[in-house]
């Protein structure tokens, strides 16, 4: 090999090396197949208010905050209940979540789901108690008007309590399965704000 083939070699492999880097910069990179996972805006919202009978006297949620957000076929119930109370220095917190899929379009459906709720309890130094529920449900809702709808069901659940009592010290734990009315025996009653604001 001569001398001037020995100081072209490294050109030449420096000129190759170069030439793949920018073919494979100019080559479209293949779409990845996977696409992420988007949390889409519900579209439906409304607040529960529970009646004890026909002539609508409304009351809270489950002596609590009810919600209701709407995908579809599927809607999610919350459930939110703080209690404070200073002459008996007791303390109480609840909070539940339930799964709605509608099988049958409006004004009258049947869904299924379940239900996930829990809560804590303390009173002073006299007992604590923490409880869970889990359920599953199958009801009905009806849409009277375009924003409002009554819905009613039933559950089989199943209940925890994990007591202590803070004088003894003693712990207890109790369970119940039962079946009844998932809407604590009352008809729950939807606003549904979000078709309010879009009828405007």
């Amino acid at each position: 090999m001569n001398i001037r083939t020995r100081q072209l070699t490294p050109i030449c492999f420096l000129m190759v090396f170069l030439g793949a880097i920018a073919a494979n910069a100019e080559t479209p990179k293949p779409e990845n197949s996977k696409k992420p996972i988007t949390l889409k805006a519900p579209d439906d919202l409304g607040f529960i208010f529970n009646t004890g009978n026909i002539l609508l006297d409304l009351e809270s949620y489950q002596a609590g905050l009810g919600a209701k957000f709407g995908w579809d076929k599927l809607y999610l119930r919350a459930l939110f209940d703080l209690v404070a109370n200073g002459g008996s220095h007791s303390f109480s917190l609840n909070t539940g979540v339930t799964v709605e899929y509608h099988l049958l379009p409006e004004p009258l459906s049947f869904y299924v789901g379940g239900s996930l709720a829990g809560g804590h309890m303390r009173q002073e130094s006299i007992i604590a108690s923490t409880h869970f529920s889990v359920s599953a449900i199958a009801g009905i809702e009806y849409f009277p008007f375009d924003l409002v709808s009554v819905f009613a069901e039933y559950a089989l659940a199943a209940d925890f309590t994990f007591s202590k009592d803070l004088q003894t010290l003693q712990n207890t734990f109790d369970y119940l399965i039962d079946t009844r009315m998932g809407n604590d025996s009352k008809l729950g009653i939807v606003f549904h704000i979000m078709r309010a604001l879009k009828k405007k």
